[in-house]
């Protein structure tokens, strides 16, 4: 029996690139002519809801004569979907920030910093297609804004 050598594990780290579908150009309905990335949330919902089924596109070749071919396009409905998915994770996860109406301007402040700077880390951070020197940067304009918040006397 003949063993395989193991080769040596990879030096490459892995980075998620992000994938951005090319956004297909609406054939019908209300919002034709219009690409699906130019849609605002509310149009988009709209399209999605209500236009997305009709959505056809040209096929090959036609065997009746005179009549032109076609069939059913999904690629705007599911970049619409993918398009709206997307705006949604622009928000920070954990919500939206609250505010305790009994807890000081400098307790508010200083949560305010902290989740900006989670916000902010998520999308410059080394493991998610950031670089080392900006996250460095970010963590200074943290420690600058915190240090502006509880001054040292």
């Amino acid at each position: 029996m003949r063993y395989r050598r193991q080769s040596a594990p990879s030096k490459r780290k892995y980075r998620p690139r992000e994938f951005r579908p090319p956004a297909p150009t609406i054939g019908h309905g209300r919002f034709q002519g219009r690409r699906v990335d130019e849609l605002s949330d509310d149009e988009l919902a709209a399209f999605v809801k209500r236009d997305a089924r009709w959505q056809s596109t040209a096929a090959a070749p036609s065997f009746l004569p005179g009549v032109p071919p076609s069939c059913v396009d999904l690629a705007p409905y599911w970049c619409a979907r993918f398009e709206l998915e997307g705006r949604k994770k622009a928000t920070p996860s954990g919500g939206e920030f609250r505010l305790d109406p009994k807890e000081s301007v400098e307790g508010i402040a200083r949560r305010l910093v902290d989740w900006a700077f989670r916000f902010a880390s998520r999308k410059h951070h080394p493991d998610h297609g950031g670089s080392h020197e900006g996250m460095v940067r970010l963590a200074q304009a943290r420690d600058a804004l915190l240090k502006a918040v509880n001054p040292v006397h």
